[in-house]
């Protein structure tokens, strides 16, 4: 099992991600960036958000990626997957 990308407060299910590179990443402190309370409130109300990284966090997102610190088979992926789609931020479901 794994889990998807989504562009922020959408329901459409982007790409997958699989859970070790997932885990990886969170392991690591990708997601440890300030939400903005609108987007946190929103992660409260829906159960299936698992994670929200905003416009302002995602360059320490990718920082966090590109160190080399994170595992999994993913990980290019999911970097390249972000620049070219979410810059503006995004949530994991």
């Amino acid at each position: 099992m794994g889990f998807y990308i989504t562009k922020l407060k959408d329901t459409k299910l982007g790409e997958y991600i699989g859970t070790q590179t997932m885990c990886s990443c969170a392991d690591n402190g990708a997601f440890n960036t300030e939400v903005n309370t609108d987007l946190e409130a929103y992660a409260d109300e829906n159960e299936n958000v698992i994670a929200i990284v905003d416009k302002s966090g995602v360059s320490a997102f990718l920082d966090v990626l590109k160190s080399g610190r994170c595992n999994g088979r993913d990980v290019e992926k999911f970097i390249n997957i972000v620049e070219e789609k979410y810059m503006d931020g995004f949530m994991i479901c």
